[in-house]
């Protein structure tokens, strides 16, 4: 009721200031873009765009150069493009009428221009989302994407690496607008096989709008990747070696071009990956009728071993000045063999080990067709977009358990598994951007359908052969459609204030069927998710505060749905539940920003109908099962701090503390737990610029003990350092960095319930060196350029592959 109070006093604060806008004066800004060889930049675009990154005003060039464009006081970044690409871009501060005079840009390319370079702070605050620019980070040359967001603010790591934003799981990913579509364990495969030095930023949208699909309670990180757009081609190749208790070796590669009318992009990564996962694991029951504890103690170890291939490209034709046409795509394969041994022993004088024979093959593609249209001179822009998305993963397991009483073998077990998963993802959208002189609107709609398969055989060999085991095999379909259509609009009630408010509705249809039981589970909804945003500058320069607020939803991987029971153990299986529901989450954001560098963020969000995955005991035996259930409603508030430090002219420190107070009622087979906890984490960034060729970094993180649902989470610790040399004039990059380097980097996980107690640490190979070279040739010079966004934005982030 608090969050739904503020929204209304704010909407109705911004209604009644809109009058304010036509009392607004306004100023004249003109200039005349030229060429150095002295002949005009004809029919170019001059756009004037304000702090909230909203396009207030675009005009042409005239056949002599020359522009005039109309703004209200205020900071505004002004700059140019012709045939897509950026011409000069340049800060101004409009006080009064503004006569730039000439503007001279570079004619042998007509691209390089006046542009105005500073270098960019590690982490900024835009209205709606964090920016942390991370393109010159030593400490992730020759990374991957996956260490690049674990370091962004208010990111952490949550129960089996899970990414969390401000309190709260469920983060959708994004690369360049479009998003993975995997489940936890392979969008962390995925993001540590995409390398660092292919990414720009990384934007962390916590409120996002209402263009964006609903899907994803913790909010958005976006991956915005480097692309070329200046005409001319340019490649790159790189080398990265890794050494830890095991070795990896990724190599990666990319190729640009572009013409006046035609922009083609592609990256190519192949990675050998090493590793291993160490779990030693407690596990406790107790007898409710004599209070006679039996404690397990086991230890897991499974080597790893992944060769995974990703191709990503884009073509990208220039129909005319106004309209153009593409296509996007993406592959991705993995082939994983991991297998495992486990030996357990019990207080009861029994013991057993197993071996599991497990090999996991991932592939997935997705292909988008896009057409944009610029409907004005203003910047009316109609964007349609179809998308088609397919997963397949084939997992196999082979176990065998060998059981002992007193030391002495008893008998042997084999058991087996097959997993087939397909899952087909098609969707279409067509959206509108409509900027006019005192504000903008963006409306659009959108439908996405989704069908997976998946078929589970079990099998135990008896008798010298084996037999299918029908109680635990299963075949399930689901298949969902979503449909959903927005607007969203945006004005600059003043000089000082400016709003957004934007309203999505989601209509979605699911179906689950057994047909294995003949069981049928349909569950249809329809859900509206607000958003609304406030900005007040009275002082630009030295403050700004930002209040933000949305709903939205976290709806389950379709795996978690998918009733097939899987075993890692004896003691230990896994089960899906075809009545999961969706959570919904409210969020309610206040930042300040002061002397447009230090930013001071108050937070508040609630849960409803929050899902987890849970263990429970089976039938009074000593087997555990990890299942997922609706089981009640998380509240967290906290604060969060983003100071940078210029110690000196050569030295900056970035530093993000947050702190909150997490807070769970949860409820599940007639057990309550109301759990509470004090977290807080930090994270500090040092960066050393020796020379014009050489920098460092050494960083640290820590993050103390915290909660997730009934999953109580010791504290963490690490710290890593890196350098990085320039060589052959910028063309070649060597970089060296060690991470983890006091091995401190583990995951200690305790559950207490009554009767049962269970309680994991996990380690995996985090100590590592890494050296890297990359090299640049052709045209080394050619600037960024964000990729086309996809249709299918929500969808293949819950495909599970």
């Amino acid at each position: 009721m608090l969050l739904k109070k503020i929204l209304f006093i704010i909407t109705l604060c911004c209604m009644c200031s809109v009058k304010l806008i036509a009392q607004d004066s306004t100023y004249q800004v003109s200039g005349i873009l030229q060429g150095d060889d002295g002949f005009p930049i004809d029919y170019s675009e001059v756009s004037a765009t304000d702090s909230t990154d909203v396009v207030v005003q675009r005009v042409l060039t005239d056949s002599l150069g020359y522009f005039n464009i109309t703004l209200k006081k205020g900071f505004y970044k002004l700059s140019s493009n012709r045939y897509g690409s950026v011409l000069f871009e340049e800060e101004i501060d409009v006080i009064n009428n503004l006569d730039l005079g000439i503007i001279t840009v570079n004619s042998s390319t007509v691209l390089e221009g006046i542009t105005i370079t500073a270098t960019k702070r590690l982490i900024e605050r835009k209205v709606d989302r964090f920016v942390f620019n991370i393109e010159n980070s030593p400490l992730l040359s020759g990374g991957n994407a996956f260490d690049a967001i674990k370091n962004a603010p208010g990111v952490y790591l949550g129960n089996n690496e899970s990414i969390n934003i401000m309190g709260k799981s469920g983060v959708k990913v994004m690369v360049d607008d479009r998003v993975l579509h995997l489940n936890p364990n392979e969008l962390t495969a995925f993001l540590k096989s995409m390398g660092a030095d292919n990414i720009k930023s990384l934007e962390v949208i916590t409120t996002p709008s209402s263009k964006y699909d609903a899907q994803g309670n913790a909010g958005i990180i976006n991956i915005i990747t480097k692309k070329g757009r200046q005409p001319g081609w340019n490649a790159n190749v790189g080398l990265t070696g890794y050494q830890g208790k095991y070795s990896r070796l990724i190599g990666n590669a990319g190729f640009n071009y572009k013409s006046d009318r035609i922009d083609f992009i592609s990256n190519y990564a192949v990675g050998d990956v090493r590793s291993f996962e160490e779990i030693e694991q407690t596990n406790s029951f107790v007898n409710p009728n004599t209070g006679d504890i039996t404690k397990y103690s086991s230890l897991n170890y499974e080597k790893r071993k992944e060769v995974y291939h990703t191709l990503t490209g884009q073509l990208d034709v220039k129909l005319s000045e106004y309209s153009n046409i593409g296509i996007s795509g993406n592959l991705y394969s993995n082939n994983s063999p991991r297998p495992s041994d486990n030996e357990t022993e019990s207080t009861n004088n029994t013991s057993f080990s197993s071996y599991n024979d497990h090999k996991l093959n991932l592939f997935n593609y997705a292909i988008d067709l896009y057409f944009n249209q610029k409907l004005d001179t203003l910047g009316k822009v109609m964007n349609v977009n179809a998308s088609t998305s397919n997963f397949k993963v084939d997992d196999k397991q082979n176990l065998t358990n060998r059981f002992y009483t007193n030391q002495v073998f008893e008998n042997e077990s084999k058991l087996r598994s097959f997993f087939d998963n397909k899952t087909k993802i098609y969707s279409g959208n067509i959206d509108f951007k409509l900027p006019y002189n005192k504000f903008s609107l963006e409306t659009g709609i959108k439908m996405a359908h989704t069908e997976t398969e998946n078929d589970f055989l079990f099998q135990k060999f008896l008798s010298g052969q084996w037999e299918n085991n029908n109680s635990l095999s299963n075949q399930f379909d689901y298949k969902e459609t979503n449909t959903a259509g927005y607007f969203s609009f945006n004005s600059q009630l003043s000089d000082q204030m400016s709003f957004q408010v934007g309203l999505r509705g989601e209509y979605t249809r699911t179906k689950g069927l057994s047909r294995t039981t003949g069981t049928e589970t349909d569950y249809n909804y329809f859900q509206l998710f607000p958003t609304a945003y406030f900005q007040y500058k009275p002082d630009e320069k030295n403050y700004s505060l930002n209040l933000s607020y949305s709903r939205r939803i976290s709806r389950p991987s379709f795996d978690y749905l998918n009733p097939f029971i899987s075993y890692q153990s004896p003691l230990f299986s896994n089960v899906g539940n075809p009545l999961l529901r969706p959570s919904f989450t409210n969020s309610l954001e206040i930042s300040s920003i002061f002397n447009n560098k230090y930013i001071l963020t108050i937070f508040g969000n609630t849960t409803s109908k929050y899902f987890s995955e849970f263990p429970i005991r089976v039938n009074n035996t000593d087997e555990t099962r990890y299942t997922f259930d609706n089981i009640g409603k998380g509240n967290n508030i906290g604060i969060q701090a983003i100071i940078p430090v210029k110690v000196t002219p050569w030295w900056d420190i970035s530093n993000t503390f947050l702190v909150m107070n997490q807070n769970y009622n949860l409820s599940y087979e007639d057990i309550e737990q109301k759990l509470n906890k004090v977290f807080w984490l930090l994270n500090t960034s040092n960066t050393f610029k020796i020379n014009e060729n050489i920098s460092a970094e050494l960083s640290g993180r820590y993050r103390s003990p915290s909660i997730q649902g009934f999953y109580q989470i010791g504290n963490f610790f690490d710290m890593s350092a890196a350098i990085n040399v320039k060589l052959l004039q910028d063309k070649a990059t060597l970089s060296f960095s060690a991470h983890d380097l006091l091995y401190t980097n583990r995951s200690i996980v305790n559950i207490q319930y009554p009767n049962q107690d269970l309680g994991f640490t996990r380690y995996n190979d985090t100590r590592l060196f890494k050296l890297s070279f990359r090299y640049k040739f052709g045209n080394t010079d050619l600037k960024n350029k964000q990729k086309q966004q996809s249709g299918s934005i929500d969808e293949q982030n819950r495909a599970g592959k």
